[in-house]
């Protein structure tokens, strides 16, 4: 529920404040994309300047009269850089990618967390999904393992991490990040069942 009674919007609900406060929560020194922007380079604009991104923000996040949403076409081509994991290699299987979305588009995603804030404490835990640190069946493994801790101040997940259960959690099917750091020890499990192997 939104402001006045009225249900949740953008529009209703997202001022300027809103708009700057999401921004200054955004993880900072992050790469940029094919935008070249940085949330960084938005905070260092003069307020009128900043203004006009959050009325940008806001007429994206609002269809048109036929019912069309429309967001900034480099948004659609995501570039993914392969890095190196524990040491060099030639292998694309050794390489770890890293997508870079568009910095802006993350905060486009971001200003729509306030409706999900205010819902998630009223639903049942195993009704919280693909959620940071907490497993789409409730955050524990079959195997009885310590739930995981969030992933980060922000919530989100972090970039290249699908599905990882660590090894305190071996034995559980594995559906979500682990975010414990207990022993370092982080392994691809996908949809391994109890006893199955994971990747490395």
């Amino acid at each position: 529920m939104g402001s006045g009674g009225r249900p949740w919007s953008l529009a209703n609900d997202c001022g300027i404040a809103e708009y700057e406060d999401m921004l200054a929560r955004m993880h900072p020194d992050k790469a940029v994309s094919l935008d070249r922007m940085s949330k960084e380079m938005i905070e260092l604009m003069p307020p009128r300047v900043r203004a006009a991104f959050h009325r940008s923000a806001l007429e994206i996040d609002e269809p048109d009269v036929a019912g069309q949403r429309h967001h900034p076409p480099l948004w659609d081509r995501v570039p993914v850089m392969l890095i190196d994991k524990k040491s060099a290699s030639d292998l694309i299987k050794e390489k770890r990618d890293i997508s870079l979305a568009s910095q802006c588009m993350k905060l486009q995603a971001a200003l729509h967390l306030p409706a999900y804030e205010a819902v998630m404490p009223r639903l049942h835990a195993n009704n919280h999904g693909w959620t940071a640190g907490v497993a789409a069946r409730g955050g524990r493994g079959a195997s009885g393992g310590r739930r995981c801790s969030p992933a980060g101040a922000s919530g989100a997940r972090p970039a290249g991490v699908v599905a990882r259960a660590c090894e305190k959690d071996r034995g559980a099917r594995a559906t979500a990040y682990c975010g414990c750091g207990g022993d370092g020890a982080q392994r691809q499990a996908g949809t391994r069942a109890a006893g199955g192997r994971g990747g490395s």
